[in-house]
C-alpha cells in the first residue's frame, strides 16, 4: 500500500474520534518542531517508521516558511509562542495506524538551498507506541545553530546544530482544539524520550 492511501485509511479511521467515539484503527501522533530562524536557517525533519512493517516510513518536515510535506500542520499561534525571538513553531498532528513504531533520523537542510546543499542526516533510535484512538505526544523539538553563544533555558549551544526537547503536550493540544481537530480525552502516550535518556545531541530542557 502506498503512503498516501496508508495516510487516507489512517484519516479514515480517526473520524469516529470526531463524534467522540475510538478508532480501532488508529492513533494521533503530535508534537511541534521549529527552529530560531534568525540563527538555524534549517529545515527540521523527523523520520519515524513501522516496526512491524519497516518498509513503511512517514517523514514530518518545518520550515520557516510554513508547514510542508504533511497534510495537517499549524502554526503555533503568537499567544502561545515562547518569548524567545526569531523562533517559529507548528504543531504537527499525524494519523498512524496502530502499531509500533521507530523514530529513525532527524533530517535537516538550509533553508536557501544551492545544488551543493544536501540533507543532512542525524540517526536515533526512540521507540513509540500508536494505540486505538489515543494521542501520542512527540514533544516539542526546536533546532538551533550557534557558535558557542548563549541560547534560551540557560544553555550554552556547541558550535554547529543542537537540538532541544520540552514537554508542551496540554499548550499543543490546546492549540489543536482550538483549531477543530478532534483529540481524545484519555491521557496522552508518551515518547519514551521524555521521560528517559535523550539520543545524542538532543537535550531536554524544562
Amino acid at each position: 500500500m502506498k503512503r498516501r492511501d496508508v495516510m487516507a485509511a489512517a484519516a479514515g479511521s480517526l473520524a469516529g474520534l470526531a463524534a467522540g467515539g475510538a478508532s480501532a484503527e488508529s492513533g494521533l501522533l503530535v508534537g511541534s518542531l521549529g527552529a530560531q530562524w534568525k540563527r538555524a536557517a534549517l529545515n527540521l525533519g523527523v523520520e519515524f517508521r513501522s516496526i512491524e512493517q519497516p518498509d513503511k516510513s512517514w517523514i514530518v518536515k518545518w520550515s520557516n516558511q510554513g508547514v510542508f510535506g504533511v497534510r495537517g500542520g499549524i502554526e503555533m499561534p503568537m499567544a502561545e509562542m515562547p518569548s524567545i525571538e526569531g523562533l517559529r513553531l507548528a504543531v504537527m498532528h499525524e494519523p498512524l495506524p496502530v502499531g509500533h513504531y521507530l523514530i529513525h533520523r532527524f533530517l535537516t537542510r538550509p533553508f536557501k538551498f544551492t545544488d551543493e546543499d544536501k540533507d543532512e542526516f542525524h540517526k536515533i533510535s526512540v521507540s513509540f507506541e500508536i494505540q486505538p484512538g489515543r494521542v501520542t505526544y512527540l514533544g516539542e523539538l526546536v533546532t538551533w545553530m550557534s557558535s558557542g553563544v548563549d541560547l534560551p533555558f540557560g544553555l550554552v549551544a556547541p558550535t554547529g546544530m543542537m537540538l532541544t526537547l520540552r514537554d508542551e503536550c496540554a499548550r499543543d493540544l490546546r492549540v489543536l482544539r482550538a483549531h477543530g481537530v478532534a483529540v481524545s480525552d484519555e491521557t496522552p502516550l508518551r515518547v519514551a524520550w521524555l521521560d528517559g535518556d535523550t539520543p545524542e545531541r538532543i537535550k531536554r530542557v524544562p
